[in-house]
């Protein structure tokens, strides 16, 4: 998994489970050739960095059948591939008032669990939220991430949105906050109307 250089002989494919933590290093890289047995082009990027660099191994000689097979199956209807995530706020407004975090955590789950088939709750993080309302406080905030998977297509469901956006009010307005964060497939949602209904 190591070369010196990128002129070093091509190492061995490394393990898929490694591949991915070696493509996150974000140093730059070297591209390195080589022809394989059968013919098929290996190629190489070697990451340079403290007098070491890393190899890692891109295979480009998957079959065209098996690429086509694998997109169609990610594509198929049902596949749960949009993340929803939540977060459940630990204080009120004011950053010191704490609300009935567990209680809340319950009932999301129980929500994402009856709606969506499932969810999880991560440990507490560590947040901040600037209330621009009250001149750009920095409320300091404890919150729980919920997360779940669902299709594409239930948020087609009017039904589905509507409860999803009444839970998120119900949550913002008991718990007296300023805004209800919600992240649906990578696009990040501020709820901070909590008292109107829904119209679209």
């Amino acid at each position: 998994m190591l070369a010196r250089d990128a002129t070093s002989a091509v190492p061995e494919r490394p393990s898929p489970a490694l591949v991915p933590m070696l493509a996150l290093r974000h140093i730059p890289i070297s591209v390195a050739r080589a022809e394989s047995a059968s013919g098929s082009t290996r190629q190489d990027h070697t990451a340079s960095g403290n007098n070491q660099a890393t190899s890692i191994y891109i295979d480009r000689s998957l079959p065209a059948s098996y690429i086509d097979r694998m997109i169609k199956a990610s594509l198929g209807t049902g596949r749960q591939l949009t993340l929803i995530i939540l977060f459940v706020p630990s204080v009120e407004r004011d950053g010191k008032t704490p609300i009935e975090q567990d209680r809340w955590v319950e009932q999301a789950l129980n929500f994402f669990g009856n709606v969506f088939g499932g969810a999880t709750a991560y440990p507490r993080a560590r947040g901040v939220w600037r209330d621009d309302e009250r001149g750009g406080v920095l409320v300091m905030d404890e919150p729980v991430v919920v997360q779940c998977f669902t299709s594409p297509e239930s948020l087609n469901d009017e039904g589905i949105v509507a409860e999803i956006l009444s839970f998120c009010r119900r949550m913002g307005s008991e718990t007296k906050q300023g805004e209800i964060g919600l992240v649906v497939d990578n696009e990040y949602f501020a709820i901070t109307d909590f008292n109107e209904e829904d119209k679209s």
